[in-house]
């Protein structure tokens, strides 16, 4: 592809390689909230608004059939995961484009976790210049998934909810942690610490789902993309949009899956 397709390669190269869709923890939460919440006012909206999901949208024009079509994917996790979400204390808060996303060095998405009075608060982007309209969405979606980096999911029409699928698969194993903290009355003001945490916590998640594969799934393919290789962060996040995704999950995402229902009771 040449032109705008060229753009997609780079594009999705940097965010792969840089990991630049999860952020460090130690960055302030807070100076991303300066925009205004959405005044998107429908259904979808108040439907979201009930499970504690806050949507903002960028100042830029965004289709609307597209912003719709988002926060449908954003609904769906909700209903089905709102019990882990809600572990972490304030609003699940989703952008859909951002100023701040204007650099050209800006990742695809990311989702933002930060240590607030002790607890994990968090936020998920979408770059706006992949919401123009769905021809941009699901290039790039295309286009990593033909070079292995993105999970294959064998729906087309689901390409164009991968990225904020993937970004809130990172949302929830953030929740997970916030999880295990109130459980053991853990409360972190250094970042250094969360993070040693969280780094712990991610490699036991992994090895727990990955026995899980073992024993119930007779299988050992746990990482489905390149992308899942690059962290045990990175490997849920791409596992759990295989589960969510996918026609016919791999047995290691059936295994998350399984996992996941056990955190739901």
């Amino acid at each position: 592809m040449g032109g705008r397709g060229s753009a997609y390669k780079t594009a999705l190269k940097r965010h792969l390689e840089n990991e630049d869709d999860n952020p460090q923890v130690n960055v302030d939460i807070n100076d991303f909230y300066t925009d205004i919440e959405t005044e998107y006012h429908n259904e979808m909206f108040d439907k979201l608004k009930k499970y504690k999901i806050s949507v903002r949208q960028s100042t830029d024009d965004i289709d609307d059939k597209i912003f719709e079509r988002q926060e449908k994917t954003v609904l769906s996790i909700a209903k089905k995961y709102n019990k882990i979400l809600s572990y972490t204390t304030e609003l699940q808060d989703i952008q859909l484009g951002a100023e701040m996303m204007n650099d050209k060095k800006a990742p695809i998405a990311y989702c933002l976790p930060a240590l607030k009075n002790g607890r994990i608060i968090q936020r998920v982007v979408i770059n706006k210049k992949y919401l123009q309209d769905y021809d941009t969405l699901i290039n790039t979606v295309n286009y990593g998934i033909k070079r292995g980096w993105f999970v294959p999911i064998n729906q087309k029409f689901n390409n164009r909810d991968y990225i904020l699928t993937h970004e809130f698969g990172h949302a929830i194993e953030n929740s997970l942690y916030e999880q295990y903290m109130k459980k053991n009355n853990l409360y972190f003001e250094n970042n250094l610490d969360y993070n040693r945490l969280r780094e712990n916590l991610a490699i036991r998640i992994k090895n727990e789902v990955i026995n899980i594969c073992k024993n119930k799934y007779k299988n050992d393919n746990i990482n489905l993309s390149n992308y899942s290789k690059t962290n045990e962060r990175e490997w849920f996040a791409e596992t759990f949009t295989n589960l969510e995704l996918a026609e016919e999950p791999a047995p290691i995402a059936l295994a998350l899956g399984d996992y996941l229902k056990e955190k739901l009771k």
